[in-house]
């Protein structure tokens, strides 16, 4: 069944981001030198004209500025935008002025000498509000003498008693205005009633409140789309459908779909290709481990030491490895320990040949590597294939002069160190899936390509290459 997939990681806070930008840029309105909050409806006084006002005597440091009797005055006298009410903020309105429109404003001082607010302390003194850039750089309200000079913004409109009270006809007036907005949204989806712009809707806005009726609707679209392409049902369909929809919300369910259609040819090329294309598809792993079962069939179905070390070139990271090791270590056993009708005469020197030519073999393979510029992903089976060996090696001739000597050397300690590395950096990469992914295919195709590649397992992967490129032939023809 289809999911619609949701962006999650996103914090509560950014989760109306979106359309609250849209609604707050929406909200404030700037134009005759006024900035108008449409939430509260306070006009905000937004031009440098005050400072043509007659200056008081005092107005000699902080120029331009009043005293706190002129400020008041010049507020109380200020006509603008055809309107007459004006006045100085009280420090409620000033904390609303920190918090939602400072930043609105094409004219403001921040920091020292402040602004006048409306609010008496005595007969003498009055209070000033500092306005700060800084976001986490809060309000200050002081005291001071009503004779010093400060800066004025002058405000007109409804009257606030408390910050709650202006934060309360905020909150009210922007749900309305984001819910407004959803409707509106939403009236249009209707309209347009297409994946596409429900899937953009949603991506865009990840939570609102008419989210599931969209979400209702998808899939209601997905399905009659998904039964459409099932009825073709053919892998050309489904990857023009992705080509046209590529962050599609059902793309998982398409790409399950073409899975289906290349497991039904059962060839490693196939799953290669689509190991290759869609690797983050939850059947990419899937397919990875038939690409395992196939080979490593194909190298019982031969059962030679060359054929189970292919593989294990090939497929390092398989969990048929194991049994690859195991296949070969026996037939590598009758091989180099079987000495046939041996006379007592002679026995030790016969075995010690053997030990060499099983040493040989493997210092071989382990090298083969670095002899051949093969990188470390790639060469993680010829270390598996040549620690093999050297076990076989300690088990089966531990009295051999060249197995002594070579467990001595600095080049075997050098070996245990790096295979060990090896078998981590294994670990590792199967414990990360999609980094597993990725290196699999990869290490495979230069496995089957290698000189030491076992000639019927290369053959058989040759074959499944051409016969994946005749079905794809085909399949671009609109055949299948």
């Amino acid at each position: 069944m289809f999911k619609i997939i949701i962006f999650l990681g996103i914090s509560m806070n950014l989760l109306f981001a979106s359309i609250e930008s849209e609604v707050e840029q929406e909200r404030f309105i700037r134009k005759n030198s006024i900035l108008v909050d449409t939430f509260t409806n306070l006009v905000w006084e937004d031009y440098k004209n005050w400072q043509d006002y007659k200056k008081s005597k005092k107005n000699t440091v902080y120029d331009p500025g009043e005293d706190w009797y002129n400020s008041k005055r010049y507020c109380n006298d200020l006509k603008l935008h055809g309107k007459n009410n004006w006045r100085l903020p009280s420090t409620q309105e000033a904390l609303y002025l920190d918090k939602y429109v400072k930043n609105k404003f094409s004219y403001i001082t921040f920091g020292y000498p402040g602004y006048w607010s409306s609010e008496q302390v005595d007969k003498s003194t009055a209070k000033v509000y500092y306005l700060f850039s800084k976001p986490l750089k809060k309000l200050e309200i002081n005291i001071r003498d009503k004779e010093i000079v400060r800066r004025i913004r002058c405000v007109s409109g409804p009257s606030y008693t408390s910050y709650d009270e202006i934060k309360k006809v905020i909150d009210k007036n922007r749900e309305e205005a984001i819910n407004k907005k959803l409707n509106d949204y939403y009236t249009k989806l209707q309209k347009e009633d297409s994946i596409k712009e429900y899937e953009s809707f949603l991506k865009k806005y990840p939570k609102t409140s008419i989210n599931e009726k969209i979400e209702k609707r998808l899939k209601e679209l997905y399905s009659n789309e998904i039964k459409k392409l099932k009825k073709e049902n053919t892998i050309i369909v489904y990857e023009d459908f992705l080509k046209n929809n590529p962050n599609s919300f059902i793309k998982d369910d398409i790409t399950k779909e073409i899975y289906k259609l290349v497991k039904e040819e059962d060839n490693i090329a196939g799953y290669e290709w689509y190991v290759n294309k869609y690797s983050k598809s939850s059947n990419a792993k899937q397919a990875i481990e038939q690409i395992h079962k196939l080979a490593f069939e194909e190298a019982k179905d031969i059962d030679t030491i060359s054929s189970y070390n292919t593989f294990i070139f090939s497929y390092p990271l398989s969990k048929e490895v194991k049994q690859a090791n195991k296949k070969a270590n026996e037939l590598e056993r009758e091989e180099y320990t079987s000495l046939g009708l041996l006379s007592f005469i002679g026995t030790n020197e016969k075995l010690d040949r053997k030990a060499r030519a099983l040493l040989i073999k493997a210092k071989q393979i382990e090298r083969y590597p670095l002899d051949n510029n093969i990188n470390h992903s790639s060469s993680m089976g010829y270390k598996i294939v040549a620690n093999r060996m050297y076990e076989l090696l300690q088990e089966e001739f531990t009295e051999s002069e060249a197995t002594l000597r070579h467990l001595e050397s600095q080049e075997f300690k050098d070996f245990v160190k790096d295979f060990r590395y090896v078998m981590k950096n294994i670990q590792r990469t199967l414990n990360q899936t999609n980094n597993y992914i990725k290196k699999v295919v990869s290490i495979s195709k230069r496995g089957f390509e290698d000189a030491k590649a076992d000639r019927k397992m290369a053959a058989y992967y040759t074959k499944q290459h051409r016969d994946w490129e005749k079905f794809m032939h085909f399949r671009d023809k609109g055949y299948n």
